[in-house]
């Protein structure tokens, strides 16, 4: 099932101020999170 975008929106409200701090310009969010199909122990890039 898709992430709504509230979902997304609210993650975004959550690590905007971690990215700019660090300053970093890009982050993404895999698209198989945004599409619901992520596994529990999925693997963290960054």
């Amino acid at each position: 099932m898709k992430k709504s975008n509230i979902e997304i929106e609210r993650i975004k409200e959550k690590i905007m101020p971690i990215l700019k701090s660090h300053k970093i310009t890009k982050a993404g969010i895999f698209v198989s999170y945004a599409c619901g199909e992520q596994k529990k122990r999925a693997m963290w890039k960054y």
